[in-house]
């Protein structure tokens, strides 16, 4: 009888390791890009940027620069085209054409 007892619990024991829910060693969470916001004040009204500082970290430094020196204060845009999926505004930093050219 304790032999026959001893196998059932041998043989029920891993059954219950089993039925037992195990929480995964992986989370993932999504997380939404850190963006900062900049508004263009224009003549056809404002045009706030929302600039993705994780995913593009030196793009939005070199751009939070120029801001901050009023490198596009009073630039001309010479492309502008919206998309269902995201719009592209084009212009240039005003320079002097004597800077540019050596003669």
């Amino acid at each position: 009888m304790y032999n026959a007892l001893l196998l059932a619990v041998i043989c029920l024991l891993p059954s219950v390791g089993l039925a037992q829910t195990h929480e995964s060693a992986v989370t993932t969470s999504v997380v939404a890009p850190a963006t900062v916001s900049v508004s263009i004040e224009t003549t056809a009204g404002p045009i706030v940027l929302a600039l993705e500082a994780e995913r593009a970290p030196l793009t939005t430094a070199n751009f939070l620069a120029y801001v901050d020196q009023h490198k596009l204060d009073g630039t001309v845009f010479y492309r502008a085209m919206m998309d269902w999926t995201a719009s592209l505004i084009k212009s240039d930093i005003y320079t002097d054409a004597g800077a540019i050219w050596v003669q």
